[in-house]
């Protein structure tokens, strides 16, 4: 099949759009519930409620509850999928409650003085407390529960952890200090930064931590390796920071002075950006290297070019407060509170649409998976859920003062928290229209990789009924659709209404962190017809994957290797095997093997290879060299 490139417009013309309704369940909670987190490998939700001491566990399945009592005012709640245990910051009992996501039996474990803020390590299944009260950090170890406190600074009101180096970063707001914990040995070091240090984050690339410190006009640059400091000079009242891994570009946004300041991070050589008036929230989409600035005072967005520092000033409705950017279609959700709309930028050209939402759209949260889009309005007790392909609206009834929203983008449900109606607001989205052409792809554990390049396949199926022609062919596509898109390698069924497929990624690869796997499958009359008589792809439904390239754990070898990748000169027979495969010439040699997310199974000899591996996709090196792997198919 000769390589073919479609861009989005086309699909978006040719696809038919997924409609659906919207079916709410009401799920009763406690009093003044808002923090919530979502365990999206057991599919429970978990909601705290301040003033009735309990935290109410929804099972994603059911939406049946669980009241489970946790120590009084409970005010941060973090999940461990890892472990699938939830710790729950009591802020008026001084503790923290452990929950067993497995049976919900709790465990208190005693921290300092007025925990205010939880994070959690699941490489080391550590959990880190800050107490603003006693000026601590409560280290509490997930196997046992025991715990280690580690003295801080004054009122620690942030803590953030770098899994990739296991080191803690306690942001101490009245001694203009950070705590720098080894999560190894839990040894302390204090960095003196600026004046009322507010906000921090890390690159973990980079294994540089940017502190923002609100009133000495400053950010101060940490060397992860050294704990040296590097002061850079940025505006007034510098208010929040992000980090851009893929471009290595900080952003922070200077309240008071109007402004952005853009740091180089291989330089800390800086670029100030002026906004317009009060800019307030940020958002970065990796994929397209632009930054969007929300200024409240001015009504405006501010969109900055991360290659030029060039900027573009997008007029939006009255008080935009808080955005949210969707990588795969490359538009950008603006909430305006004060003018009841949602503006839509269109990433490729800045222009925009104005979409009405409700009374008072306080929040909003983007599906990639689903392209939908949701806005809690607070005002009008409801949320609107914008199509992103349409950009048509349905209004759905919440409860008494829906603000926070968080979604599970594994089942497909979301979740509001109404405070003045002390419960959540369930939405589950019942499709009434779809192509019957879809691409699925095999998932890998966890939604994880330690590989650029792993080996992703997958089926390409028509279920359109009576028209079950052939699959002509799936379109790949990484993290973005506005470009053009290569046909995926058809690995068995071609030319039935069902083919497998493997990816194909030529000179693409995973960025590190989160990454959208994009496919679309095309039927027989690809080229010929469409559902609206043009002579343009009959094109499926767009499946989104999410998939996160992590770094491997010390120690840990994956199928990458390290160093120069040498040529392999050998092959594996037979292949793809039901039993086991052979390595002719090399029998008595031993060689390594990767399953499909990189990571080591185990070692065989070449006479016997995959004879203990249930069926899949694996790889094999020869025993001690870093070459490049051989892919070898097991069949059940």
């Amino acid at each position: 099949m000769s390589r073919f490139f479609l861009l989005l417009a086309l699909l978006a013309v040719t696809a038919v759009s997924a409609s659906a309704d919207w079916v709410t369940t009401t799920v009763a909670v406690g009093t003044y519930p808002w923090p919530l987190a979502v365990n999206p490998v057991t599919n429970k939700i978990y909601v705290a409620n301040f003033s009735t001491n309990n935290v109410t566990v929804i099972d994603g399945a059911t939406n049946g509850t669980t009241p489970v009592a946790v120590g009084t005012n409970p005010v941060a709640v973090a999940v461990n999928p890892v472990t699938n245990k939830i710790y729950v910051a009591n802020r008026g009992s001084n503790n923290v409650t452990v929950i067993d996501g497995a049976t919900n039996g709790t465990t208190p474990v005693a921290v300092g003085g007025g925990p205010n803020a939880v994070a959690v390590n699941p490489v080391t299944n550590k959990i880190y407390v800050a107490s603003w009260g006693s000026n601590t950090v409560t280290v509490i170890d997930g196997a046992t529960n025991g715990t280690t406190t580690v003295p801080a600074g004054d009122t620690p009101v942030a803590v953030a952890v770098n899994p990739l180096t296991n080191k803690i970063y306690a942001v101490n707001r009245n001694s203009n200090n950070v705590t720098v914990i080894d999560g190894a040995t839990n040894g302390t070091t204090t960095v003196a930064v600026g004046s009322a240090p507010r906000a921090v984050a890390v690159n973990p690339v980079t294994n540089k931590i940017y502190v923002a410190n609100e009133y000495s006009t400053s950010v101060t640059v940490i060397d992860g390796a050294t704990n040296g400091t590097t002061p850079v000079t940025v505006g007034t009242n510098p208010i929040t920071v992000a980090v851009n891994p893929v471009t290595n570009k900080i952003y922070v946004v200077n309240y008071n002075s109007h402004n952005v300041t853009v740091i180089d991070g291989a330089t800390n050589g800086t670029t100030t950006v002026a906004m317009v008036s009060m800019p307030w929230g940020e958002a970065v989409n990796p994929v397209t290297n632009k930054i969007y600035v929300a200024n409240e005072g001015s009504n405006n967005v501010t969109v900055i070019d991360g290659a030029t520092n060039g900027t573009t000033t997008v007029a939006v409705g009255a008080r935009p407060i808080t955005m949210a950017v969707n990588p795969v279609t490359n538009k950008i959700y603006v909430a305006n509170t004060n003018g009841d709309n949602v503006t839509v930028i269109d990433g490729a050209t800045n222009g925009t649409t104005s979409v009405a939402a409700g009374d008072g759209p306080m929040d909003v949260a983007v599906n990639p998976v689903t392209n939908k889009i949701y806005v809690t309005n607070t005002f009008g007790n409801s949320v609107t859920v914008i199509d992103g392909a349409t950009n048509d609206t349905t209004s759905v009834a919440a409860g008494t003062g829906p603000e926070p929203v968080a979604l599970n983008p594994v089942t497909n449900k979301i979740y509001v928290v109404n405070t003045n109606s002390n419960n959540v607001t369930v939405l589950t989205e019942v499709p009434y229209a779809d192509t019957q052409v879809r691409a699925e792809v095999d998932t890998l554990p966890n939604h994880t990789t330690y590989l650029a390049c792993p080996s992703l396949v997958g089926k390409g199926i028509n279920r359109l009924t009576p028209y079950r022609n052939r699959i002509e062919g799936v379109l790949n596509r990484l993290n973005t659709a506005q470009v053009s898109w290569p046909w995926a390698t058809i690995t068995g069924g071609a030319g039935t209404d069902s083919v497998s497929w493997s990816w194909t990624w030529g000179s693409d690869s995973l960025i590190k962190g989160e990454n959208f796997v994009l496919a679309v499958a095309l039927e027989s009359d690809a080229g010929i017809t469409n559902n609206e008589g043009l002579g343009s792809p009959f094109a499926g439904n767009l499946m989104v994957y999410p998939l996160y390239r992590i770094d491997p754990p010390s120690g840990v070898e994956t199928a990458e290797g390290r160093g120069q990748k040498l040529e392999v000169r050998i092959t594996a027979k037979p292949n793809p095997f039901t039993s086991f495969a052979t390595i002719p010439g090399h029998e008595a040699e031993r060689f390594v093997l990767f399953d499909v997310t990189g990571r080591k199974v185990g070692t065989c000899k070449g006479d016997r290879i995959g004879e203990e591996l249930k069926a899949g996709v694996y790889f094999l090196r020869p025993a001690g060299q870093f070459a490049k792997p051989l892919r070898v198919l097991k069949l059940r």
